[in-house]
């Protein structure tokens, strides 16, 4: 065995044995002698080599604009594009040599049951391309295709492979400047005046052990107004645009008739129009899937704009109890309801939340209208007053919600 390929193999160890992306991009330069690019299948940059100097202009164009500075464009020969689709549908390595392209490239597209989720550039700027070069990009490829399925750079098993570049916003991570907009070009993101992000799950299980999620997923994708879906978190989230404020998404039929149809809820985020607002609005939605499995309500949405006095509660300091701030009338009725093992409280509250209609409230808890209203009645008397004064009402709705909050925590 010649000593390069005793290095090559102690090298390709090693490279098994890497537990990051980058670990690998890095070291695979000690074996090809050239750098690599890692992307999905959006163009998005997952890693690239790094801890090397290359003074070459094209090679920070690389780096800044990796997503499609990498690939074939609209400017370059059919025939270069066309070989480089082919590896994506063959999965093989090609070297792809064009005029437009100032130095060779290698692509190994990765596939996982049949689907290409990412692909793997060499680009030759330190060195020519070797025909051996090709089965090594092999084995460092099937090193890669192991950490992509173990890590959340593939959640998808079907057409629709998950946009990395969502992913790193909902992580939180800045993505400004130029990048931004091309990547929101890429995406074909869509002017609406109002967006919004659907965090969703069922109260039954996990939809990620269903053998179905790929065929609910789908169903959201053909839903009207639907950009987006993807499974993150153990959730499905769903981003939606509108040209108004949706107020009452009970009335949004499509898509409350298929939550119905599963057995599933929804936290929804506030409106936002910028992709830049997403990490924000991803923490709205799901803390109101928190809300959601605390509060067990019969409910299919539980919207950001109507319930984020719980979010404001649970903000509090631990050493503060929230019920310091409710009214002293609402008070009362907890404590009448704690020594005589009444409900008065929580029909109240009903009552209060939907416009004071004994018709609904008794709907909603399954009482008789007389039931309500005697409960009702007895509020007022307990409490000395009307309930006719709007700063008096909103301070009991606030009230009524921390008991609410305070009483699920226990």
């Amino acid at each position: 065995m010649s000593q390069e390929t005793t290095e090559n193999y102690s090298l390709l160890c090693k490279i098994s044995k890497a537990t990051s992306l980058q670990q690998i991009a890095n070291m695979s330069y000690e074996l090809l002698g050239n750098p690599i690019f890692i992307q999905d299948r959006s163009h998005v940059t997952l890693a690239y080599t790094k801890k090397i100097e290359i003074d070459d202009k094209q090679w920070q164009q690389d780096i800044i604009k990796g997503y499609r500075a990498n690939i074939p464009t609209s400017r370059q020969n059919k025939e270069t594009y066309m070989v480089y689709d082919n590896s994506i549908k063959s999965g093989m390595p090609v070297i792809i040599n064009d005029s437009n392209l100032p130095y060779a490239r290698m692509v190994k597209a990765l596939r996982v049951r049949g689907v290409h989720v990412a692909s793997v550039i060499l680009t030759a700027y330190c060195k020519p391309i070797k025909e051996e070069d090709i089965n090594l990009m092999e084995i460092i490829s099937s090193f890669i295709k192991v950490l992509i399925q173990s890590e959340k750079y593939y959640l998808s098993t079907n057409e629709h492979a998950i946009d990395n570049f969502l992913i790193r916003l909902l992580n939180g991570e800045q993505v400004s400047g130029e990048p931004f907009k091309e990547h929101v070009r890429v995406l074909n993101w869509p002017n609406r005046k109002c967006n919004y992000l659907l965090s969703i799950n069922s109260m039954d299980k996990d939809p990620g052990e269903s053998s179905a999620l790929s065929k609910l997923l789908n169903r959201f994708r053909q839903l009207p107004n639907c950009h987006y879906v993807l499974f993150y978190n153990a959730s499905i989230l769903c981003i939606f645009g509108f040209e108004q404020n949706i107020s009452d998404w009970e009335n949004e039929t499509e898509i409350a008739h298929l939550l119905k149809e599963f057995n599933l809820i929804a936290g929804v985020s506030q409106c936002f129009q910028s992709l830049r607002e997403l990490h924000e609005h991803y923490l709205q939605a799901n803390y109101m899937m928190k809300i959601a499995f605390l509060l067990q309500k019969n409910f299919r949405f539980y919207t950001y704009d109507e319930n984020a006095i719980y979010h404001l509660i649970k903000l509090l300091p631990n050493d503060i109890n929230p019920k310091r701030f409710c009214h002293t009338k609402i008070l009362v009725l907890e404590e009448y309801d704690t020594i005589n093992k009444t409900e008065l409280v929580p029909t109240l509250q009903v009552y209060l939340e939907h416009q004071k209609s004994v018709t609904r409230t008794a709907k909603i808890l399954f009482l008789h209208r007389n039931t309500v209203t005697y409960r009702i009645n007895k509020c007022m008397e307990l409490m000395h007053t009307q309930m006719e004064d709007g700063n008096e009402m909103f301070s009991f709705v606030f009230s009524l919600r921390i008991l609410e909050y305070c009483k699920k925590q226990l």
